[in-house]
C-alpha cells in the first residue's frame, strides 16, 4: 500500500518516487469518490498545474480519470497561479485540484484539493479567461 499522507493543505512528496503515476492515480481515484459522494456527478472539477517537473503530466492524468469517471473537467492549457484556480472554484462552484508544491524544494510535487467553499476572501478577483 502507497504511504500517501496529506497535510493541511494537500499531499506532496518527491517527483517520481512517492509522487507518481500509481500514487496520483490512487489520490486522484479518492479524490473522485469523495466528489461524487458528497456532491454527485454534477459537480464541476477544475484542474491545474504550476511549472514543476511532471505536473503538466500527472494533472492530465488525474483529469483523463476524473473525465473517465463521468465527471465534467475543466482543464488548464497552461500554466496557472493556484489563487487562480482557488478564485475560478469559487466562481464557478466547483471543486479543483492544483498540481504545485508551493514552497516546498524543487523536487517535490504535490496537488491541493479546493473545495468551493473552503474559498476565503484572500484570493482576489483576477482576469483567469486566459487560462481555460
Amino acid at each position: 500500500m502507497a504511504n500517501i499522507k496529506f497535510g493541511t493543505d494537500g499531499w506532496r512528496a518527491i517527483t517520481g518516487e512517492e509522487f507518481n503515476s500509481k500514487n496520483v492515480s490512487l489520490v486522484s481515484d479518492a479524490i473522485a469518490k469523495y466528489i461524487y459522494d458528497n456532491f454527485g456527478l454534477n459537480k464541476k472539477v477544475i484542474i491545474g498545474y504550476d511549472p514543476r517537473n511532471q505536473a503538466d503530466v500527472l494533472s492530465k492524468l488525474c483529469a483523463d480519470i476524473l473525465v473517465q469517471k463521468g465527471f465534467s473537467v475543466l482543464y488548464s492549457k497552461n500554466v496557472i497561479p493556484t489563487p487562480v484556480l482557488a478564485y475560478n472554484a469559487k466562481l464557478l462552484n466547483a471543486c479543483a485540484i492544483m498540481f504545485t508544491a508551493s514552497h516546498n524544494p524543487p523536487e517535490y510535487l504535490g496537488l491541493k484539493f479546493i473545495l468551493c467553499r473552503a474559498c476565503n476572501k484572500r484570493y482576489y478577483r483576477l482576469n483567469c479567461r486566459q487560462y481555460w
